[in-house]
């Protein structure tokens, strides 16, 4: 699913907190107006960009707590591993943690 959110950066990072909370899938992202608005609702480019990339951060931090909470408390950091050896560096956590509570 594709979701807009708002212009403001709050009701955006509610709603993808509520689908990853239900297990949505999707992608969210945040309304961008910088011109051809009223001046009452529209932000700075600079601004749209600083949410936009606060709306990721939060999103990356939703998303380390989630997973940390289903895999245990792993280390959020290993768990929310991103890009290329992402999963493997999860799994390796996960065989870690599984080794040490073996012994």
């Amino acid at each position: 699913a594709l979701y807009f959110g708002s212009l403001d950066l709050t009701p955006t990072e509610v709603l993808a907190a509520t689908l990853l909370r239900i297990g949505q899938r999707g992608f969210v992202g945040k309304v961008c107006m910088d011109r051809n608005s009223p001046s009452d609702y529209s932000h700075s480019a600079d601004q749209n960009v600083a949410d936009t990339l606060s709306l990721l951060r939060a999103v990356g931090r939703m998303q380390a707590r989630q997973s940390g909470a289903e895999h245990g408390g792993d280390d959020a950091a290993e768990v929310s591993a991103k890009g290329q050896g992402g999963g493997r560096r999860r799994t390796q956590a996960t065989q870690a943690k599984q080794a040490k509570q073996a012994t």
